[in-house]
């Protein structure tokens, strides 16, 4: 009798480590995915060089012979698509601290604001938007991808820790290469 119970309580804490260990490697994995995902999305805006494009767009509306309505708007072809990792693991980031939680939604919330900021053909502003706004606006959304970005590497290191940070960064842009297309030339962009 005392044998039986004694293999209870073994299976019982055997079950309780187990459960645990399955736990923490789920939250790992969770943590390693959505670090990646962040780091793709970072370095897509800036292997793309869109905040200098976007500066480039400012400028030429700024510039004192420039037309007086946008005639040549910034244009992004943005899909659906991008949060795959973050959309399938929002019920686990409870898991996660509370600031590295909200940082985490702050980011993917940036990211969607960002991209809903284009029309479904692409363009941030529209032709014919008085020069004037679309400059405001270029600068406006330079700002955000700006910020975005900041978030996005102050995320990463967190969610990956250092041990996996380089792994983290290599696979990123293996992504980047490999699932990339790209929207616009790059060239002259300053970030």
């Amino acid at each position: 009798m005392l044998e039986g119970f004694a293999g209870a309580v073994f299976a019982f804490i055997f079950a309780a480590c187990y459960g645990e260990f399955e736990r923490h490697r789920r939250r790992k994995a969770t943590r390693l995915a959505l670090a990646t995902e962040i780091a793709t999305i970072v370095q897509l805006i800036q292997a793309n060089g869109y905040i200098g494009l976007l500066e480039d767009h400012a400028q030429l509306y700024a510039a004192p012979d420039a037309p007086e309505a946008v005639v040549d708007p910034f244009v992004i072809t943005a899909r659906e698509g991008y949060f795959k990792v973050y959309e399938a693991s929002a019920s686990s980031i409870g898991d996660l601290s509370e600031e590295l939680a909200m940082s985490i939604v702050s980011f993917y919330q940036g990211a969607s604001a960002l991209i809903d900021t284009f029309s479904s053909e692409g363009a941030a502003v529209q032709v014919g938007i008085p020069a004037p706004a679309a400059v405001g606006f270029y600068r406006t959304l330079a700002t955000r991808m700006r910020n975005l970005i900041t978030l996005g590497n102050d995320i990463v290191p967190r969610l990956a820790g250092s041990d996996y940070l380089p792994k983290i960064q290599k696979a990123a842009a293996e992504l980047l290469v490999k699932f990339e297309t790209p929207v616009g030339s790059p060239q002259g962009a300053r970030e």
